[in-house]
């Protein structure tokens, strides 16, 4: 399975790069989630980054990658026609509360390149939802927080900070593998065991 990997750039550069090629500006923006180029050049890199990745993954959203049936079970029992169109529009919603998320995507990439180390190859071991669970245990027993973080957001700041991942097996399954150590997670737990104990 082949790994796919965003490489840490200037969020304004590439959006530009994207105007060169197609010529209009105001569609890009449009595309990227912002009201016209104004705001996008206005905007800050965490929300540029956070732009690309959607623009360029447009299954990425709050939940995960894609959208497990769970999330729209008024659609059990009906054609596949109808399953999809409300597929879809959850789709939109979700990635819509994703690129909102702007803040939590930020904090997520500061914690990952704080703690977190790459490797070569995928770690699949855990997935984003899993490693999600460990960044919130670390934030309340470490650091004395109460952050909670969406699978969606550790997925896209796991992407923005330039981790490979590979996308899932089936479009039901929300859950990303990344090319994060297992040794820089086992550290977090170990972390996490001493704030529990004290």
């Amino acid at each position: 399975m082949a790994i796919e990997r965003f490489e840490r750039q200037d969020g304004l550069a590439w959006f530009k790069q994207l105007v060169t090629e197609s010529g209009d500006p105001e569609k890009v923006a449009l595309e990227a989630g912002f009201t016209s180029w104004g705001e996008l050049e206005d905007a800050s890199d965490i929300e540029l980054q956070l732009a690309r990745v959607m623009l360029v993954d447009p299954y990425v959203n709050i939940f995960g990658y894609g959208l497990n049936s769970s999330l729209f079970p008024e659609a059990r029992g009906l054609p596949w026609a109808e399953r999809n169109l409300i597929r879809k529009e959850k789709l939109h919603e979700t990635r819509r509360i994703l690129r909102s998320s702007v803040e939590g995507v930020e904090w997520v990439v500061g914690w990952i390149d704080t703690h977190l180390t790459p490797i070569k190859s995928l770690n699949r071991n855990i997935t984003s939802y899993g490693i999600k669970h460990i960044v919130e245990r670390h934030n309340h027993y470490v650091e004395g927080g109460s952050k909670y973080v969406s699978n969606g957001e550790f997925i896209a700041a796991a992407m923005i900070a330039g981790y490979g991942y590979s996308v899932p097996y089936t479009y039901n399954d929300v859950n990303v593998p990344f090319t994060i150590s297992q040794r820089s997670l086992n550290q977090i737990k170990q972390e996490i065991e001493k704030g529990r104990s004290s």
